[in-house]
């Protein structure tokens, strides 16, 4: 029983970690999400030839603003979530381009580029 409940924290742990980092690189586009099926785009990536342009359904970056709510448990599932990074992680790495693995990675590279940035000045 012990067991089973922390198999269920870790699994859900691992959903929001999953979920803030599609949310801080991936976002969700806002034209596909009010169109069915609702999942013709799972997260911006930029496309090869055109980087403000969705590499996964076209369209423009700044269209990009919807939110996984991570309190939406019934739409944001463990399976759903993973499934978006699996795509996001595989069309980055064709890429050549490497993701953050821990949110607390992508703070301290965040606190990172900052200071490189102040440092420039």
């Amino acid at each position: 029983m012990l067991l089973r409940r922390f198999l269920i924290f870790e699994q859900e742990h691992e959903r929001i970690v999953a979920l803030r980092r599609l949310e801080k690189y991936h976002p969700l586009c806002s034209i596909c999400m009010n169109v069915a099926p609702y999942t013709n785009c799972f997260g911006f990536w930029p496309d090869v030839k055109r980087p403000m342009q969705c590499g996964s359904c076209g369209h423009e970056r700044s269209q990009h603003r919807s939110e996984r709510k991570k309190e939406e448990l019934n739409v944001w599932t463990f399976d759903v979530i993973m499934q978006q990074e699996k795509k996001v992680t595989k069309v980055m790495e064709e890429a050549g381009v490497e993701m953050a693995k821990d949110v607390g990675e992508l703070e301290n590279n965040e606190g990172k580029m900052s200071e490189s940035k102040k440092s420039k000045k």
